[in-house]
């Protein structure tokens, strides 16, 4: 019974698949991707769960290479995308250069120089710490991604 049910599932994505990923799709995922889309939109547009685009990306199977192509290709133009956004509105006053930092960090996997020589070490603490003096960490942030966005700034010229 349940090898029969693994059949009726496989049968039932394949034809999903083939009902949903045509040349119109294709278009529209490339469009959307280029204009900095991200794969929950495409995944959306496509009236599929996310889970569902991330299993059919990662696939192996010859039936889902165009999209495979298409959505790696667009990867990469919604980075450029992004990229330009950020390059385009270093200028700008009301352009939140934090929040477009963090969304490169996290969308796209970014680290600063400094980032990468860092190591991961626990240190185990017995005792009590006390503070003397008040931290103004919004202060100590706002450094930090101006910083950040210097660092960006020199790379890019």
């Amino acid at each position: 019974m349940g090898a029969r049910l693994e059949e009726v599932i496989s049968v039932m994505s394949k034809s999903k698949f083939s009902t949903i990923w045509d040349e119109k799709m294709s278009r529209r995922i490339e469009g959307l991707l280029d204009q900095g889309g991200t794969f929950q939109e495409a995944a959306r547009l496509m009236g599929i769960d996310r889970s569902t685009f991330h299993r059919w990306m990662k696939g192996a199977d010859k039936e889902k290479a165009a999209f495979r192509i298409v959505v790696n290709t667009g990867k990469e133009a919604s980075e450029a995308w992004w990229i330009r956004q950020g390059r385009e509105n270093l200028e700008t006053r009301g352009f939140n250069h934090a929040l477009w930092l963090i969304n490169m960090v996290n969308r796209f996997g970014w680290r600063s120089t400094y980032s990468k020589k860092e190591e991961h070490k626990e240190i185990e603490h017995k005792g009590t710490v006390e503070v003397k003096k008040r931290v103004d960490v919004d202060s100590i942030l706002e450094k930090a991604v101006g910083k950040g966005l210097e660092q960006i700034e020199k790379s890019i010229h």
